[in-house]
């Protein structure tokens, strides 16, 4: 990402965007832990050095680590994704040279979050989104954002909380709302929904393939038990020009999924409550219930076959 002031072209300008914001909940990604080394701060970091306004914008190791650089116990320390210290050398316009952190590639260099700098820059970009009719942020790679020597530099509690603190205050007065993306045990996301915040469920997509391989339900159902009611679920993606869209649309399997989506988000039970019903290890039950408004699925995992059932609008159960 090299700005968010700015909207590619390809994808439209920002009426756009806020023309579709009338009519529909936006959700941006917006990356906190990192930037981009061609963005304009980075590069100015570059040319101007300790003259540029985002020399604090960066995580310059000199400054980080005491001595100015790690020991080989705190680079082992740290939850990192490659087997070196996660840093790469700064080029400056002036001859010199520093290094500076970067997680995850020499072309993402990692934002100085704690910095006055990195609080303004997190400021005037969410409430820039905001104003164009965001209404949902998904914080991506935010685990990694808060950083402190000698541990892992991953999820570091009091940090992370005070860092989605600082996030929800710039977007509450807009409406708007928090996903944090996280991608590791199953246990930080339930310390996220004890806080009140939507989680990614990286668990699920996991467990209904084991279910529908083995024919078996009971590890599926277990975390349907105990797992975060307010959640988003990736099944798969993928990337489509225009017209492979017009022909996949058009397959039967992809029709009955559209009117599968359309009956989840217009059926009045799914504005209520989940109830995840007794079953035995090779089924499924789930009610989706809003007054007299119900829904309910059952599953085979060994027949691999389902059913769905729900109200109409006299209130009779009716075969979806």
């Amino acid at each position: 990402m090299k700005t968010y002031r700015e909207v590619a072209p390809a994808f439209g300008t920002w009426d756009d965007v806020t023309a579709l914001a009338r009519d529909y909940r936006l959700m941006a990604d917006y990356i906190i832990n990192h930037i981009s080394a061609q963005s304009e701060y980075y590069q100015d970091f570059l040319t101007r050095h300790d003259n540029s306004p985002w020399k604090n914008l960066f995580i310059r190791c000199k400054d980080f680590w005491q001595g100015g650089a790690p020991t080989q116990a705190e680079v082992d320390a740290i939850y990192k994704r490659k087997p070196r210290a996660p840093s790469v050398t700064a080029h400056f316009a002036d001859g010199t040279e520093e290094e500076v952190w970067c997680t995850f590639d020499e072309e993402q260099i990692d934002i100085n979050c704690a910095s006055d700098t990195a609080r303004r820059f997190l400021r005037d970009n969410l409430s820039l989104l905001c104003e164009k009719g965001l209404r949902m942020i998904r914080l991506d790679a935010f685990a990694y954002a808060t950083k402190k020597a000698g541990t892992s530099c991953f999820f570091i509690e009091p940090q992370v909380w005070e860092l989605l603190d600082q996030v929800d205050a710039i977007l509450k007065p807009y409406g708007a709302t928090i996903l944090p993306e996280i991608h590791e045990r199953y246990t930080m996301q339930l310390k996220l929904a004890e806080r009140g915040y939507p989680v990614y469920d990286f668990a699920l997509p996991m467990l209904l393939l084991n279910a529908l391989y083995y024919g078996q339900s009971q590890y599926l159902r277990h975390w349907l038990e105990i797992c975060p009611h307010s959640q988003y679920t990736t099944l798969d993606t993928h990337d489509y020009t225009r017209e492979e869209v017009a022909g996949e649309v058009q397959r039967p399997v992809v029709q009955k999924l559209l009117a599968m989506i359309r009956f989840r988000n217009v059926h009045p039970a799914f504005d209520g409550a989940f109830i995840l019903l007794p079953s035995d290890d090779r089924h499924l039950h789930i009610r989706r219930e809003n007054g007299a408004q119900a829904a309910e699925l059952t599953v085979d995992f060994v027949e691999r076959t389902f059913a769905i059932c729900a109200t109409d609008e006299a209130g009779q159960m009716q075969h979806v």
